[in-house]
């Protein structure tokens, strides 16, 4: 059995976990950061990767990046306390499991061995059995053909059309850790993370602008804030910074411990804890002073706002919620994209979505239905 393993975790946990680890078989490697972590992913294949909650950055951060780069990787999370709140948090995250503290080699040595059950190419079967090759074709074909009618003639083909007409702008981006969007004279910034750095394109021509070095900060998401743009950073300070050709930081207010994600609709903030599903409706002023909280039925991976809605995203659909009334769903629809969302903005009568996995990560806009305008 495979028991090699990548951890992740602060330099002080180090030694314990290298006795927790040799004790429960395994043998690890402890990366740096998160960088060289996927240095590492290029080259091996581990059986499983630990992330500890003390890591840099938070291992919520590293969770979502692990599983952008290499969705099949089972990820497991050291917990700090024994709360099941936050272990199932992480595991609506992607998190293959959790290890509550005490840790103990038991409890790893049973991460190895769920982690890495035997794949269809290694099934033995114990005798030869008249083959089904010809049934389990004709199935196949027949599935195909229902799944394509359906598609073309039933409920989906009004979702393939919006899909096909309105995605209307696409990019090839050079990051892969995108955790933002905003605008600036007509044009469409992207920021990534990893490269703390922001990446321009023209909404007219889709030409790149010049690369903005943000520098000194792993900024964990980005929002637009019409005359600003509004950085979070992972210690949960929100640093507004100007729309000019350095993206100039004009105030710090923080830390914010409540929220993950943010958005603007011009005159109020809209936060989201994802963890506990509660959307915020607060004043845009330093404090973020709160004036009312929304219990959502379900969390959505992203979401955005404009002048007149929020949007929800999910894997393949989004829905509309009027800002009056957050917990009503005006209308939804479905989207095709490559890949799994990374960032979402609300532009002008336009939706735009980073969508990718591992190394490769597109920018794709589309256009509000017409009456939703």
């Amino acid at each position: 059995m495979n028991r090699e393993i990548i951890v992740l975790c602060a330099e002080s946990e180090i030694s314990k976990l290298k006795t927790l680890f040799i004790l429960a078989g395994a043998s690890a490697v402890y990366p740096r950061d998160l960088n060289e972590a996927f240095e590492l992913l290029e080259r091996t294949e581990p059986s499983a990767f630990f992330i500890s909650q003390k890591s840099e950055p938070s291992a919520e951060i590293c969770l979502r990046e692990l599983k952008r780069h290499s969705p099949s990787l089972p990820v497991c999370v050291l917990l700090e306390k024994r709360d099941d709140e936050t272990e199932r948090f992480y595991l609506r995250m992607g998190a293959f499991s959790c290890i509550k503290p005490p840790w103990t080699p038991e409890e790893a040595a049973e991460v190895f061995k769920l982690s890495r059950q035997p794949l269809l190419k290694n099934f033995v079967f114990k005798e030869k059995k008249k083959s089904r090759a010809p049934m389990i074709l004709l199935l196949s074909l027949l599935f195909i053909l229902l799944s394509f009618a359906s598609y073309k003639y039933g409920a989906g083909a009004s979702a393939r059309k919006f899909a096909q007409k309105e995605k209307n702008f696409s990019i090839k981006l050079p990051g892969s850790n995108p955790s933002g969007i905003f605008f600036s004279e007509n044009k469409v910034n992207v920021y990534d993370w990893l490269l703390q750095t922001v990446f321009s394109y023209s909404m007219k021509d889709k030409l790149p602008g010049p690369a903005v070095k943000t520098g000194g900060e792993i900024y964990t998401y980005v929002s637009d804030f019409i005359t600003q743009a509004v950085f979070l950073s992972d210690e949960g300070y929100l640093h507004r910074r100007a729309k000019d050709g350095q993206l100039t930081l004009l105030e710090k207010n923080g830390p914010f411990r409540d929220f993950s994600q943010f958005c603007f609709d011009g005159v109020y903030v809209w936060t989201l804890d994802e963890k506990n599903r509660i959307l915020s409706k607060r004043m845009n002023n330093s404090s973020l002073e709160k004036l009312k909280d929304f219990e959502l039925s379900k969390s959505p991976v992203l979401f955005a706002c404009d002048k007149k809605n929020l949007y929800y995203l999910y894997q393949g659909i989004y829905e509309a919620a009027g800002l009056n009334d957050p917990e009503k769903i005006i209308y939804s629809l479905k989207y095709e994209v490559s890949g799994k969302p990374a960032a979402f903005a609300a532009g002008e009568n336009s939706l735009w979505l980073v969508h990718g996995e591992k190394s490769e990560y597109f920018l794709s806009r589309f256009d509000l239905p017409e009456n939703a305008q």
